[in-house]
């Protein structure tokens, strides 16, 4: 990690936690989506959709897609603070952040 790229840290966390965060985020994200209506509306579109001739219904499940798309938002923040960080140590907000990247 110390050695990778400047995202290395980051893309470790990606690869050993998103299938965990993903179990923690789904439910959070379901009941968010529920209440603002956006699985009735995007189901309305859909049905819409697949009435025109020639088409396939998409294949998203809209739960699944925008948990997945929140989980790439957050991994695309924690690269962007890493990518500072390893450029500028003293950006680090912590002793251990300095430690850990400033050599």
């Amino acid at each position: 990690i110390l050695g990778g790229g400047n995202t290395a840290a980051t893309d470790y966390l990606d690869r050993t936690t998103r299938d965990e965060l993903r179990g923690r985020f789904e439910p959070i994200v379901s009941e968010k989506m529920g209440q603002v209506g956006l699985v009735r509306l995007y189901d309305r579109l859909v049905a819409r959709y697949t009435a025109l001739p020639l088409t396939r219904k998409p294949p998203v499940e809209m739960r699944s897609y925008v948990t997945d798309r929140a989980l790439d938002g957050l991994f695309a923040i924690l690269g962007e603070e890493e990518r500072k960080i390893r450029a500028d140590p003293g950006a680090g907000t912590t002793e251990l952040l300095r430690r850990v990247f400033g050599s």
